[in-house]
């Protein structure tokens, strides 16, 4: 899968060397991107600890006629990463041990950008699931994900002690491989 970069050269060495373009996140071995990017399939793919790299995995493969390991080949933009406050091949890593979401129950309001059929994605690629409704009894686990226009719409979660934040909570936090709890929303 690629994301961020014109993918028909690398696409056309993907299928002479046996391999499969996928449309879904969730069939993605390796991800191709040319820079860090807050894209759903980016989010996503870093999301399952799977691989993100540059093209030059795709020429290395073409060159030893066979996918070879993408370790060498981890995406590193050190700008970005600096700005984020992260480390690519560190958010792999944690990614690829566990699920950051991992029992986390999550609404996303709709007004939410990225919208919230895409974040529902990323949420679930994170092992976290998300509630059609907001929540109106606190749980372990349950958070609602919203901004400013939609802060009347999570008065009742916030009175039933539900933490509401900002949507850095799954896009900054994914990045991270971490829960960020200081993204909440001022209700």
């Amino acid at each position: 899968m690629f994301t961020g970069l014109r993918s028909t050269p690398g696409e056309k060495i993907v299928r002479n060397l046996g391999g499969e373009l996928v449309d879904s996140v969730c069939d993605c071995t390796h991800l191709v991107a040319d820079k860090v990017l807050k894209t759903i399939k980016f989010l996503c793919v870093l999301a399952r600890g799977q691989p993100i790299v540059t093209s030059k995995w795709l020429d290395a493969c073409r060159r030893a006629g066979r996918f070879i390991d993408a370790s060498p080949y981890i995406l590193c933009d050190l700008a970005s990463e600096r700005e984020h406050g992260f480390q690519l091949r560190r958010s792999i890593e944690k990614a690829s041990a566990s699920a950051l979401l991992q029992g986390y129950k999550i609404h996303v309001t709709p007004n939410v950008k990225p919208p919230p059929w895409a974040v529902k994605d990323v949420v679930e690629c994170s092992g976290g699931s998300t509630l059609n409704l907001m929540p109106t009894k606190a749980g372990e686990n349950v958070v609602v994900v919203s901004c400013d226009e939609d802060a009347g719409l999570c008065v009742c979660a916030v009175r039933a002690g539900i933490p509401v934040y900002r949507k850095d909570f799954l896009v900054d936090g994914v990045l991270k491989q971490e829960l960020l709890v200081d993204a909440k929303l001022d209700i």
